[in-house]
């Protein structure tokens, strides 16, 4: 992909990921963002810089801003979220489903 495609995509995608976080934040009080995914390395730091940069331009009184960092885990990320499931089913203390039932 061109470089300045990329760059517009990373700017258009930071800014709605930044609006999302500090939305999220305002409810959650949550100290730290990270941005991870199955992507180059390259694109996850120009996601991650142009969400810095958009978070840095909201609004955002008597909300305490959540440092925006890269993740690494990049493709491994789905693999440890589902492994993370029976851990939590079986080990917190109301557990979560392992399954749903019902309609």
């Amino acid at each position: 992909m061109p470089a300045a495609i990329e760059q517009d995509w990373a700017d258009q995608a930071g800014q709605a990921l930044a609006f999302t976080a500090l939305s999220a934040v305002a409810l959650v009080d949550l100290p730290l963002v990270v941005i991870d995914g199955a992507v180059p390395p390259a694109t996850r730091a120009r996601l991650t810089e142009a969400t810095r940069r958009a978070m840095a331009d909201l609004p955002a009184a008597g909300i305490d801003r959540p440092e925006v960092i890269e993740g690494d885990l990049g493709r491994r990320a789905r693999i440890l979220g589902a492994a993370g499931l029976p851990l939590a089913h079986f080990f917190q203390p109301d557990g979560l489903p392992l399954r749903r039932d019902g309609p």
